[in-house]
């Protein structure tokens, strides 16, 4: 595996797990590498790759904004997301694992961008997002995101759209997560119509809701009933996460 650039200060990795709560998500794996003449990236994305590398476990520290954003250090560095097997999560098809909201919108940020996976042979490979199929069954399971962000670019982006006068606000640029089922091949946020009722549950104001539309992590109906997430996967409290 040759990644396209290993021109970085560190491999930066996060593994997305599943929460005590409501199979919420959240960051439970992660580890720090530097990059050195004698370990440079590559070595060190396939260590990850077959988790052989030390991780540290327990939320980000100082994990912002929400559960999956991605804190973009100083310097350019190389971003791997994996993803925890109980999550029953994978990257989605399509070219787009990883995308800054909305289309188009710095499009020259994220760089590098794509699937880090073993192969048939137990060997790491490298598959650039432009070359990730269309197919859901197609698209390598158990595959890390990773892409390259320099922290500069996303400063000169945020300082280029922020209004006059506006000094110090925290960067805050949304991204999108193709994020997917493996047994409902659904996006992981799909769920039943909210507010639709079970018959058998004991207390007819309580809630469950299953696939089938969208419902954010929150109560979005101003009530106080119970909307427990049944579908077994993980649950992200909303489809758009940030860069910070």
């Amino acid at each position: 595996m040759l990644l396209p650039n290993q021109n970085v200060a560190k491999v930066i990795f996060r593994e997305i797990s599943k929460g005590p709560r409501n199979d919420e998500a959240i960051y439970n794996r992660h580890a720090v590498t530097p990059v050195k003449p004698n370990d440079p990236a590559n070595d060190i994305v396939k260590r990850h790759a077959k988790k052989s590398i030390p991780t540290d476990s327990g939320q980000w520290p100082g994990q912002k904004n929400t559960q999956l954003s991605v804190e973009i250090g100083a310097g350019s560095n190389l971003y791997l997301i994996g993803l925890d097997q109980d999550t029953r999560a994978a990257f989605g098809p399509g070219p787009n694992p990883i995308m800054v909201l909305p289309h188009g919108f710095g499009r020259e940020l994220l760089t590098d961008i794509g699937l880090v996976y073993l192969d048939s042979s137990g060997e790491t490979a490298f598959m650039p997002a432009k070359d990730i199929p269309l197919t859901f069954d197609q698209v390598p399971l158990g595959a890390m995101l990773s892409f390259t962000c320099d922290r500069a670019k996303l400063l000169k982006l945020w300082n280029s759209v922020m209004p006059e006068g506006h000094d110090g606000p925290p960067i805050n640029i949304p991204i999108y997560l193709n994020l997917y089922d493996t047994q409902t091949k659904a996006p992981v946020w799909t769920f039943q119509g909210a507010g639709r009722r079970v018959p058998e549950h004991s207390d007819a104001n309580k809630h469950v809701e299953t696939h089938g539309g969208i419902h954010p992590s929150d109560d979005p109906h101003g009530d106080d009933h119970l909307h427990p997430k049944t579908h077994g996967g993980i649950h992200p409290g909303t489809p758009s996460q940030l860069l910070y």
